[in-house]
């Protein structure tokens, strides 16, 4: 009796764990109209696209918007540890993007006087 029941749940538990093997039908004739509509919008997908290229969705790193915001240029620099960012104003100074952005470097205030 217990090889049965032994052999019963594994055929069980195989069987609940095998992979279906036919792909998932994309016939929805048996959905009525009403069924399909929805009150949201579609989720865009990374290859719904203009023009059949990827697009890129992103946030924008808030130091460097405000660093162009108050007319600064923005430079990238490479250093040991990594990149760090640069915030360049029309009277030569320069600010780390973070510190300018945090108020602990102002315009005129400068890490370094450029040349």
């Amino acid at each position: 009796m217990k090889p049965a029941i032994i052999l019963a749940c594994s055929v069980i538990f195989v069987a609940a764990c095998s992979k279906s093997t036919a792909p998932p039908s994309n016939d929805h004739s048996d959905v009525s109209p009403s069924d399909t509509h929805s009150d949201t919008a579609p989720i865009p997908s990374p290859t719904m696209s203009n023009a059949g290229k990827e697009k890129m969705v992103g946030m924008a790193n808030p130091a460097s918007v405000f660093c162009e915001d108050q007319g600064g240029k923005l430079v990238i620099i490479t250093e040991g540890q990594g990149q760090a960012g640069y915030c360049h104003f029309k009277d030569g100074s320069i600010c780390e993007e973070w510190a300018f952005y945090r108020k602990e470097c102002q315009i005129g205030d400068s890490l370094k006087q450029t040349p």
